[in-house]
């Protein structure tokens, strides 16, 4: 899936095979109680340390809040007012006709957790199901099916 997320982002091709190759037939092992386990192979993630895996992360999380920023209903969302030019703490500015920004905000994100912000109960249930619906799909995108 990440792969395919690349390419959508206008990854050029090049760069995404040979990220591929270098991921391809990763291999790890596990200590258990001092006991190594035998090698096996990795279908999914990147190589630990790789030091490019935090932009891979947040590719991956960027299209999973496309996903879920194209389910939302026009209208949703909690407003936000803002300026560029330096008023931040002056309320008086942002009441201005002149010079502000107004946008919509659906999630805050952080390090390793996203809040969903709505108006009422009704709408963050909504949202909740859309966000839960994209998760799900990136996350099943993602899985190797198990064979039979």
């Amino acid at each position: 899936m990440l792969w395919c997320v690349m390419r959508k982002f206008g990854c050029p091709d090049k760069f995404t095979a040979v990220t591929r190759a270098f991921h391809d037939g990763m291999r790890a092992s596990v200590v258990l109680g001092g006991e190594e386990t035998a090698t096996f192979e990795l279908e999914l993630g990147v190589k630990q340390g790789c030091v490019i895996a935090p932009i891979f992360f947040n590719i991956y999380l960027a299209a999973g809040t496309f996903l879920f920023h194209e389910r939302i209903p026009p209208g949703h969302g909690v407003g936000l007012t803002y300026r560029l030019d330096g008023g931040l703490f002056n309320l008086r500015h942002l009441q201005a006709r002149t010079k502000t920004l107004s946008d919509k905000v659906f999630e805050l994100q952080y390090t390793d957790d996203c809040v969903l912000v709505a108006h009422s109960p009704r709408t963050y249930k909504k949202h909740s199901i859309s966000y839960t619906t994209v998760i799900t799909l990136l996350d099943s995108s993602s899985t190797p099916t198990k064979p039979k």
